[in-house]
This record gives structure tokens, sequence and C-alpha cells, in this order.
């Protein structure tokens, strides 16, 4: 049986700055939200056949703007599109409703 011998464990680089860090991840990050955005429209799209794909994206980013103030954006962000694309979806019945009352009162 064979042993690995670990001598030395590199550290992270502490002797870069930490806003040199963030801008290096900044575009990987970039394209994992855009990816979760994409994936998260297409799912409430789903779940939520009557309302207009804009209406979606337009609650996804949204909760997106809500999540970026948190610091943890890829944390909040699907809760928080699920709140707005139900809040955008309630409106929508909410108005169907209404339009129902008032085809039926004659107005």
């Amino acid at each position: 049986m064979k042993t690995l011998r670990i001598t030395h464990i590199e550290e992270p680089a502490r002797d870069i700055p930490i806003k040199q860090r963030e801008q290096a991840f900044r575009p990987v990050s970039a394209a994992l939200l855009e990816a979760v955005k994409s994936r998260l429209a297409r799912r409430f799209a789903a779940a939520f056949a009557g309302l207009r794909k804009q209406n979606i994206r337009q609650a996804v980013a949204e909760a997106e703007v809500l999540a970026g103030r948190t610091g943890l954006p890829h944390l909040f962000l699907p809760e928080l599109a699920k709140e707005k694309v139900g809040d955008a979806w309630e409106c929508l019945v909410g108005r169907r409703k209404n339009k129902i009352k008032l085809d039926r009162n004659g107005r």
C-alpha cells in the first residue's frame, strides 16, 4: 500500500490585496449569477405559465437588486425571486378576478 506524504501545504495568496482577488473572481461570479437567474426564470416560467416571460425576468431582476444588497446574492436570490414572482402572480390573478367581476356587473 502506497502512502501519500504531504510535505507542504500552500497557504492562500495572502499577499494579494482583497480587492484584486475580488476582481479576479468577479467575471466568474457574474457568469454564475447569470446562470442562476436563467435557471430560476425557466423554472418560474414552467410553474407560473400564465405570467409573461418579461414579467418573470423583471421579477428576477428586482430580486437580484435586493439580493445584491445582502452581500451574499447567490444565497438570497432564489428565495427573493420566488417571492417577487409570487407577487407578480398574485397581481395577475387579482386583476383577472377584478375583470371578471366587472364583466359580470356589466361595466
